[in-house]
């Protein structure tokens, strides 16, 4: 089954020459082996893949929506792909850009050499069974120019880079792996409903039992897309969490390098693990947000330490209902004050006809009555 992938290849840049004078800009890396998204892509892959990169569009930055990738504005194609091939690693191509302004910004993006810009595919593909290996690619959509990209650094390569990022590499960006995990979740439910029985997911691989996995679907996910919901939050605890985990486990006299979210409580996150032996192992890790991202503590700790202190979501409740129940008592002295005031102004109308005191009126329609006025006058009426 093939599944929508979006990547991105920041060093396009390097070794292109842009012809101005036939708005061409030749030997602009597509693709690379390399996935920031925590896979890769196999030589076979792309080798496969080189002819369907032929007269692809060019196009400015990504669709509108990511669900509906062939959903593109005319003003927004660049231009198109030709002469695609496999080089050392990489699949490059030309573009031949179109005189139109969508066209010329991807020349002036292409000369300026700037940070921050690179080319994104949108490709159906397959993946290896454990999720790590793009094994085939099936149709490419689109090649797209875009800002803050994610496969390879400019438009033009540099070794020198890729050296320094092998240094000081930094764990996979957990934004793809987040959506990709949580949709997997959501299709194994389904099958589950329908009788299957999906095998359990864990966070080590985050893709053990499909044969294929996705990053963008055409079925949107619901959270996914929407930052500060449930499951964006529960997403972003699962990406991290491996290797969070991975990290403490060169310090810890048990490490664990394997887990899978067992449960969220307020304060911590619990997780399943297997020993040595097989057997199943529970142990938690404290959780926050630290500028709307999760970060977790440095220590593992066994779940009958935390028997009282884990917490529950249940205890907002209370709060969620006196709030609720004070709004609902602010409402109704909102509606008892409006009442009175309508019930004042018919009093004072009523007074103002009544054979009293100009002074007494004034003072009723300035609204200065004392209430012993108005009891006596009523009384003598």
């Amino acid at each position: 089954m093939s599944e929508q992938l979006t990547e991105h290849v920041s060093d396009w840049r390097d070794a292109v020459v842009v012809e101005r004078e036939n708005r061409t800009i030749r030997n602009v890396a597509l693709a690379g082996a390399a996935s920031k998204n925590g896979y890769r892509y196999s030589e076979s892959a792309l080798k496969a893949a080189t002819p369907l990169y032929e007269n692809v569009p060019v196009f400015l930055d990504h669709p509108s929506s990511p669900h509906r990738p062939r959903d593109r504005s005319a003003r927004d194609l660049a231009g198109s792909v030709s002469k695609a091939r496999y080089e050392a690693g990489r699949l490059r191509g030309d573009l031949h850009t179109l005189d139109t302004e969508a066209g010329r910004t991807l020349l002036a993006l292409a000369e300026a050499d700037g940070p921050g810009v690179g080319m994104s595919h949108v490709v159906l593909a397959e993946r290896s069974s454990d999720g790590a290996i793009v094994e085939r690619i099936v149709e490419v959509v689109s090649v797209d120019a875009v800002a803050f990209p994610a496969t390879t650094s400019t438009f033009r390569e540099s070794v020198a880079d890729e050296a320094l990022a092998s240094r000081t590499a930094l764990p996979p960006d957990p934004r793809g792996e987040a959506v990709e995990r949580v949709r997997r979740l959501m299709r194994h439910a389904t099958e589950r409903s329908a009788g299957d029985v999906a095998p359990k997911v864990t966070l080590e691989t985050a893709a053990e039992s499909a044969s294929t996995s996705t990053v963008e679907q055409s079925t949107p996910a619901v959270g996914i897309s929407r930052p500060g919901s449930l499951e964006s939050l529960l997403a972003a605890i699962d990406a991290k969490l491996p290797g969070h985990l991975r990290r403490l486990a060169a310090t810890n006299a048990r490490p664990r390098r394997r887990g899978a979210r067992a449960g969220v409580y307020p304060k911590h996150v619990v997780v399943e693990s297997r020993s040595a032996e097989g057997l199943p192992e529970h142990f938690a890790i404290a959780w926050r947000l630290a500028d709307g991202d999760v970060a977790f503590g440095d220590e593992l700790i066994d779940l009958n330490d935390l028997a009282e202190s884990l917490g529950s979501w249940n205890e907002s409740r209370p709060f969620q209902r006196e709030t609720h129940d004070a709004r609902h008592e602010i409402e109704l002295l909102t509606e008892r004050l409006r009442q009175a005031s309508a019930e004042r102004d018919q009093l004072a109308e009523r007074l103002t006809a009544m054979p009293v005191t100009s002074v007494l009126r004034r003072r009723v329609t300035s609204d200065r009555v004392p209430d012993d006025v108005f009891i006596r006058t009523v009384r003598r009426r």
